[in-house]
């Protein structure tokens, strides 16, 4: 069924936007599921430990505008530092 539903999707989209059914619009679409799967799994394991955390999302948000922030000082150190401001929040 959801594999269904993902092909009315992308035929609903295709005849909307001809742009679309190209190699941009396929990894644009994938590009933005990377990061709701890491949200996914973030909140997967709260849910499977029988609690509910509305701020993955908040957390992943501010990592990712503190990455951009940072980028300046290198991939790997804005990464390092969104990572540890994430998880520092995250405790908190």
């Amino acid at each position: 069924m959801p594999l269904l539903v993902l092909l009315v999707t992308w035929l609903v989209i295709s005849v909307i936007s001809p742009n679309f059914r190209g190699v941009s619009g396929v990894y644009s679409a994938f590009e933005g599921l990377a990061l709701m799967g890491l949200i996914a799994l973030g909140l997967a394991v709260t849910i499977i430990g029988g609690e509910l955390d509305l701020s993955v999302g908040s957390m992943a948000a501010l990592a990712g505008v503190l990455a951009v922030k940072t980028a300046s000082l290198g991939l790997v150190q804005a990464i390092l530092i969104a990572v540890a401001v994430g998880i520092l929040f995250g405790m908190l």
